[in-house]
């Protein structure tokens, strides 16, 4: 009797852009200001035709700080924001797969890890390759649950290919 196939077809990592992440830990735009600490893009220049006058820093972030140090941190908040604006840099998310054929017809499965969002694009290159890595061993711990050894799944994981 023909035992049926099952095997890893190939593994991938993925870096996808994140089109809608939370900047609010950076703050928000706005046509009022919410506190002494709010930055008028007005008086900068920096505010064009129907955007927002002001830009509301996370004060709340910076309690028991001075108040420059509080001004300081917000306006760094606010260069970040307006250079993720300017597509400096984006958000993005990483996660891995793996795509694999089972049974005598042939047919494709694809599995993936869950994956992590909401990364800055910019982050140290340690950071993502951490990130990978945890993507990685998660999707080795799901082709574990459905059925593959450990060494078919080391084997495969020897071709790593990473897709943007």
């Amino acid at each position: 009797m023909l035992k049926p196939t099952k095997r890893i077809l190939s593994v991938t990592i993925k870096r996808m852009i994140d089109e809608s992440p939370d900047t609010s830990f950076l703050g928000e735009y706005s046509n009022s200001p919410d506190t002494e600490y709010a930055i008028d893009r007005q008086k900068l220049g920096d505010q064009a035709r129907n955007e927002f006058r002001y830009f509301n820093g996370p004060v709340e972030n910076y309690k028991g700080e001075t108040p420059e140090n509080i001004r300081k941190y917000i306006r760094q908040d606010y260069d970040r924001m307006e250079s993720l604006n300017r597509g400096n840099w984006q958000f993005i998310g990483i996660q891995a797969e793996a795509t694999y054929v089972v049974g005598f017809t042939g047919d494709l499965q694809t599995v993936t890890s869950g994956g992590l969002w909401g990364i800055e694009s910019d982050s140290d290159k340690e950071y993502l390759e951490l990130v990978q890595r945890e993507e990685l061993d998660s999707l080795k711990n799901d082709l574990i649950a459905v059925g593959f050894s450990r060494r078919a799944i080391a084997t495969a994981f020897k071709n790593v290919e990473e897709v943007s």
